[in-house]
């Protein structure tokens, strides 16, 4: 009563009792060994005198501890639903106490534990407004609870709208919480939401776009990833080829500032990703579009992206030789200075030299032209016994070139009279044979057949210059008729030993034409050079030359109807590995004409299965419309290296080896598939050819109506002979 009554002293009293009892109880019940598991009884009695000594005291420094030790006794044996109420109280009345700070805790955990989102929500929005409250939380960390509790409300609200079917809204409402929310999980996972909710819209631009902040953001994002470049394989197997180059180049676009960053696998994907537009747009005929890709590969790779790097020297040494084809000689050698710049070593560095030296040579600029051929040759010679045969070839081609002054000269050399300047000519022009000699033996040393082959043609022609001017030399006409015909004979007693090197020469090259199967217009002049130069009766001159017309008549597969296309695209919309759906695809673009497109597609086909010997034959028959006869060769023999009854790939290389003018291999060959088709026009053709070519015609006159009724010179030929 006195202390109700204002008496200071009974009122200190009356506060150290009241204190007094709280910490006996609390420390009874702490000491007591039933303290572990208080009976509620015993709960209620010390949260009583809490309760008591607040109402007494409230606003002494102590009472938020206890309203804390209350709040916390009921916590602990599981009476939430009373604690919440004083937790709150707690919060409101003294929310710059580190036991208020607690309480907000406390209570936030509470309400996201019966997901009670509204409650969640609102809790978080009336704390971050309450300045004392975040005062006291000095680390920030209720404040980050806070704004990801009340991010995470807000993306379980946008959940519910994308329950409801409501894609295109959902997809916003993500996007907006991605801008908006602190959480960084949230962020992401509503950035990622937003674009599945996007597609699920049919929104495929917003889809990509929201893909390519995920990415630019998180370049290994595995899921953004698959989802753009699903996108762009999907539009490329449908046939949409201009938009699968556009998607490639989209997903490098986001990615690009942190490719140098990246792992291999992901660099290699990245700069995967861009090399294929850049081809997909070469292949449809964009150039401009294709060009831009290459220069950012070119870019990239200067950047230090090593994947990038093939590419870029792919693209480097392609737009040179493309300006050198479109006669733009100053600039195809800038191009190609460029390529060496940046690539000084390789196959390509030594194709760069070469065309860089022919163009120079075309210029008239040929001190430059040759040391840029004596750089190639040098190059090669480094290499050792590591050469290819490519780089031999370069090599020996370079080497050929710096013959042509001596070549020119050699045939600008004339014999002259009198008989004692005749004689001077004559032994000049020996020596300067002796000279090229030596020059041709070293192309043919470099062991690389078709330049070897073109030296032995060169060195043949050599000496038939020189054996027709003996023939032609002037006879001095003071010679009475004797002496003038003395000196004939004389004359062409020197000539015979040079007509035997002729057709001795054409021999060895013929011979390591043979050995070495080289498929090439020079073999094929070879052959007829040789047949018309030798006595021998076991070869005929007669006509060569693949004729490939549209190519159909080498292809495999045939050209699949529409549906069949449409069924190709589908198998492999459900697995990409199916080979010959690759190749069905490849064929219908061939009988298009668009041949770069169908080599990508046979090259897709071999990558799925190496040995598919319908794409490697179809491939070698794109190589051969192209020219390179040798690649063609190639093919075909792997095919029938893999199988060697594949009649296509055998009768494809008999034409070849017949138009090379390889007439035994091509003998051999059409007498392997005359076994399985007798009755087969070309088969039986290719035959009669082949043994009127080796002289057989006893033999060649059984098949002379197929000779003949295939036309041309051959058959007109072939009829002369048994006229």
């Amino acid at each position: 009563d006195r202390a109700r009554g204002g008496d200071a002293a009974f009122q200190k009293y009356q506060k150290d009792a009241a204190l007094g009892i709280v910490f006996s109880l609390d420390a009874f019940f702490k000491s007591d060994s039933s303290a572990k598991g208080l009976k509620r009884e015993e709960v209620d009695t010390l949260v009583r005198a809490i309760d008591s000594w607040v109402e007494m005291f409230p606003r002494e420094k102590e009472t938020p501890q206890f309203l804390a030790r209350a709040a916390g006794l009921l916590v602990t044996h599981g009476r939430m639903d009373e604690a919440r109420p004083r937790l709150a109280a707690l919060v409101e009345r003294h929310p710059g106490s580190k036991e208020g700070l607690d309480a907000a805790t406390t209570l936030l955990k509470d309400a996201e534990a019966r997901a009670a989102w509204d409650e969640v929500r609102l809790l978080s929005e009336r704390y971050l407004a309450n300045k004392p409250l975040m005062a006291q939380d000095k680390k920030g960390q209720l404040r980050s609870q806070l704004e990801a509790v009340a991010s995470r409300a807000k993306f379980k609200e946008v959940k519910e709208i994308e329950g409801g079917q409501n894609f295109a809204a959902a997809a916003q409402r993500y996007e907006g919480l991605a801008s908006e929310a602190k959480d960084a999980e949230v962020r992401f996972k509503s950035l990622n939401n937003a674009a599945v909710n996007y597609a699920k819209a049919g929104d495929a631009e917003n889809e990509m776009r929201v893909y390519s902040k995920i990415l630019s953001a998180r370049p290994g994002d595995a899921h953004a990833r698959g989802a753009i470049l699903g996108r762009a394989n999907g539009a490329f197997l449908q046939g949409d080829y201009a938009g699968a180059a556009r998607i490639w180049e989209f997903y490098w676009t986001s990615v690009e500032k942190n490719v140098p960053s990246m792992k291999g696998a992901a660099q290699a994907e990245a700069a995967g990703a861009l090399r294929a537009a850049a081809l997909l747009r070469r292949a449809i005929g964009d150039s401009e579009a294709a060009q831009g890709d290459f220069r950012r590969i070119v870019a990239a790779s200067n950047g230090g992206v090593a994947p990038a790097r093939d590419a870029a020297e792919e693209f480097l040494i392609q737009t040179a030789h493309r300006l050198r084809k479109e006669g733009s000689a100053t600039e195809a050698i800038r191009a190609y200075q460029r390529y060496l710049q940046a690539f000084p070593k390789g196959t390509h560095a030594l194709s760069a030299m070469l065309h860089a030296a022919l163009l120079y040579q075309g210029l008239e600029e040929h001190e430059k032209a040759q040391s840029y051929l004596t750089q190639t040759i040098r190059s090669v010679r480094g290499l050792g016994g590591k050469a290819s045969v490519e780089q031999l070839g370069f090599a020996a081609r370079a080497r050929l070139i710096l013959l042509q002054p001596l070549e020119q000269a050699y045939e600008k050399q004339k014999l002259h009279l009198p008989e004692k300047q005749l004689k001077a000519d004559i032994k000049s022009k020996l020596a300067a044979l002796d000279r090229l000699n030596k020059g041709y033996i070293e192309v043919i040393e470099f062991g690389e057949g078709r330049w070897a082959l073109e030296a032995f043609l060169r060195m043949a022609m050599a000496y038939k210059n020189f054996a027709e001017m003996l023939e032609g030399a002037p006879i001095p006409q003071e010679y009475g008729p004797e002496e003038k015909a003395k000196f004939a004979a004389q004359i062409r007693e020197i000539a015979r030993p040079v007509h035997l090197k002729v057709a001795e020469t054409l021999e060895n090259a013929l011979r390591k034409g043979e050995q070495i199967q080289v498929a090439d217009p020079v073999m094929a002049r070879i052959w007829i050079l040789s047949t018309l130069s030798s006595a021998r009766t076991d070869r005929l001159p007669l006509h060569q030359e693949a004729e490939w017309g549209d190519g159909s008549d080498w292809l495999m597969g045939g050209n699949p109807p529409g549906a069949a296309v449409a069924d190709a695209r589908a198998r492999l919309g459900k697995n990409e590995k199916d080979a010959g759906a690759w190749l069905a695809i490849g064929n219908h673009h061939f009988f298009e004409g668009k041949r770069e497109l169908a080599r990508i597609f046979y090259l897709r086909a071999l990558e799925k299965d190496p040995k598919h010997e319908t794409a490697r034959n179809n491939l070698a028959v794109l190589d051969g419309m192209e020219g390179d006869v040798a690649a063609a060769f190639a093919g075909f023999r792997a095919v029938l290296s893999w199988d060697e009854f594949a009649t296509q790939p055998k009768k494809n290389l008999a034409r070849l080896q017949m138009a090379s003018g390889l007439w035994r291999h091509a003998s051999l060959a059409w007498r392997q598939l005359e076994v399985r088709s007798p009755k087969d026009p070309e088969v039986r053709r290719g035959m009669g050819l082949s043994y009127l070519a080796t002289g057989r015609t006893m033999q060649a006159k059984a098949y002379l109506d197929a000779i003949t009724s295939g036309g041309g010179v051959n058959a007109k030929f072939a009829e002369a002979v048994w006229k």
